[in-house]
């Protein structure tokens, strides 16, 4: 299955590429700090740490510090504004990681061929219609790995982190066993009170019908601006210089070394061959077609060339980043040292901006966002951070500090949030008067509608919800399914209450509608694992846990908080 995963160019770039430069001192620091701080118990300075009484080696922590990243690029992705991890934070992520990768070997979990191709095809299935054909599957992956090329991940990272998430499932369901036995008769139950429609009638306050009444006074606006200072407060900026270190310097120069290297044509084909007889379709174009051998080669030999042209870029970037050190360069000198030395790199700023971390090119490398969130006047340059296709040496230049703008600078945005802050007060008052003329009303036998109009207000019937559902349509802006659910969920007929999270809304429950029997048997099968699932999680978390504890990571990741418990 990994002939799908085309792990060929990870593995054929360090046979080859490593004796190419094998002569080369380089410095690959990326992380140097961390990892030195990772391996001890106590960061820097510390013992050596251990789980389970065993030395954690580097090769643990470099693997596992791999994959938390990927994951970390992968949910980052989705979330640009995510805060940076900070370093006890990722700490714990790799040492939690070492653990699960003990465990799962400790209980011999090897996720097989089949079951990763099916984790396969549920990632990459069409996400339209749901369906995962051999197509739609490799279309899929390959626009993923498309995404990848600007970054410093591959393929490898990929078919590691996958096998790492199969094999967390397989330990999850071993562990969790006794929880997988639910019942159909407790299931049953819960789906029925899970999926009760309840149905509504509702009086909406808009904020926007009280804007007119709230009076706009220079007191008024001056006191509310006092009184929110932090909200008009700028965000802090940071701007950044750097020196980029391209592997496009070096193509030509890697180039003529691999046509220099009689033995290079040979490795290849020997690889290749390797490769093929594992798996026949191991080589392959954009669209899935096999590779003639002539095709694949040249595949190879542009890999290898590009994995060496890197190489030399980071001895580029180590060199360059020694010689601040060893030269004392400030940050201040950072640019005019950049333009007298001699390691070709290219010269770039920021401008002072509030999440520097996404302005390229820091927005293409690996770690970037915790190791830039580190950078002061004190500790200006970071060390060597890398992309697919250049590295990059950070220098801090400026902190704009965060400051409170004056009155008369923002004074348009206070007077709207002054009325809009009022209006919303104005509309709470009136649902509170009305939700006391309602309960009185209804136990005097009065109908919702009927007290409403007596109010002139309209009232309204809510879409029918149910505690299963997540999502529901035709609802008022600023009201949400989840605070109906909270709020109404076990509510009996004729229960109000009052809502007011978002819009203030008083409510009350018309009927209980039970779920449809046909609704019970389309669904109970689907429910029943659902139900398995969940008690799966809470039983492995809970194992997990006293993994945890026994293991002594507690004493690695909080060793001051251990030794307290110890005495």
């Amino acid at each position: 299955m990994i002939g799908t995963i085309r792990r060929h160019s990870q593995s054929l770039w360090w046979i080859i590429v490593v004796a190419m430069i094998i002569s080369f001192v380089w410095f690959y620091g990326s992380n140097s700090a961390s990892l030195e701080s990772l391996l001890t118990s106590a960061g820097r300075g510390g013992s050596a740490a251990k789980i389970y009484g065993e030395p954690v080696s580097q090769a643990m922590v470099t693997s596992a510090r791999r994959q938390v990243e990927f994951n970390h690029f992968l949910q980052d992705r989705n979330n640009p504004q995510r805060r940076p991890r900070t370093e006890d934070q990722t700490r714990s992520e790799v040492y939690q990681q070492i653990l699960l990768q003990k465990e799962l070997e400790a209980n011999g979990v090897i996720p097989g061929e089949q079951a990763l191709a099916v984790a396969l095809r549920d990632e990459f299935k069409n996400q339209q219609t749901g369906t995962a054909t051999a197509a739609e599957v490799r279309a899929g992956y390959e626009q993923f790995l498309k995404g990848l090329e600007r970054t410093s991940f591959d393929e490898a990272d990929f078919a590691t982190l996958l096998r790492s998430q199969v094999g967390l499932g397989h330990l999850r369901e071993l562990m969790s066993v006794p929880a997988a036995l639910v019942t159909p008769r407790e299931a049953m139950a819960e789906f029925r009170r899970d999926n009760e429609l309840v149905a509504t009638s509702a009086v909406v306050f808009n904020p926007s019908n009280y804007l007119a009444s709230v009076a706009l006074t220079d007191a008024a606006i001056g006191q509310f601006y006092t009184n929110n200072l932090a909200r008009y407060r700028t965000e802090e900026r940071v701007g950044m210089n750097y020196a980029r270190f391209d592997a496009t310097n070096h193509l030509a120069e890697v180039e003529a070394a691999v046509t220099k290297n009689p033995g290079f044509t040979n490795s290849l084909l020997e690889s290749y061959m390797k490769q093929t007889n594992q798996n026949a379709s191991a080589f392959q174009d954009p669209d899935g077609r096999p590779l003639s051998r002539e095709a694949a080669l040249g595949q190879i030999r542009a890999d290898t060339i590009r994995a060496g042209a890197l190489q030399l870029a980071y001895k580029d970037a180590a060199q360059f980043y020694n010689a601040l050190g060893k030269q004392k360069v400030t940050a201040e000198g950072f640019v005019d040292f950049a333009k007298t030395a001699a390691f070709g790199a290219t010269l770039g700023a920021t401008p002072a901006v509030t999440g520097v971390a996404m302005q390229p090119p820091f927005a293409e490398l690996r770690g970037a966002q915790e190791a830039l969130s580190r950078l002061n006047p004190a500790n200006p340059f970071s060390t060597p951070l890398d992309s697919k296709d250049s590295i990059v040496i950070a220098a801090f230049r400026e902190r704009v500090p965060s400051t409170i703008q004056p009155l008369d600078v923002v004074k348009a945005r206070v007077q709207t949030d002054y009325q809009r802050q009022e209006s919303i007060n104005a509309a709470r008052i009136g649902a509170r008067a009305f939700l006391v003329q309602v309960t009185n009303g209804l136990a005097a036998g009065k109908s919702f509608a009927d007290l409403a109009k007596a109010q002139n207000l309209v009232p309204v019937e809510l879409p029918a919800f149910s505690s299963a559902m997540n999502t529901l349509e035709g609802l008022p802006p600023g009201l949400s399914v989840f605070e109906l659910k909270n709020s109404l969920g076990s509510a009996k007929a004729g229960d109000v209450q009052l809502l007011d999270q978002g819009l203030p809304v008083v409510a009350m429950v018309r009927e209980r509608r039970p779920v449809a029997e046909e609704t019970v048997k389309a669904g109970l099968n689907s429910f029943m694992e659902e139900i398995r699932q969940r008690r799966q999680f809470s039983v492995f978390n809970e194992w997990f846990r006293q993994k945890y504890e026994a293991s002594g990571l507690a004493a690695v990741l909080n060793p001051k908080t251990a030794g307290e418990e110890g005495r």
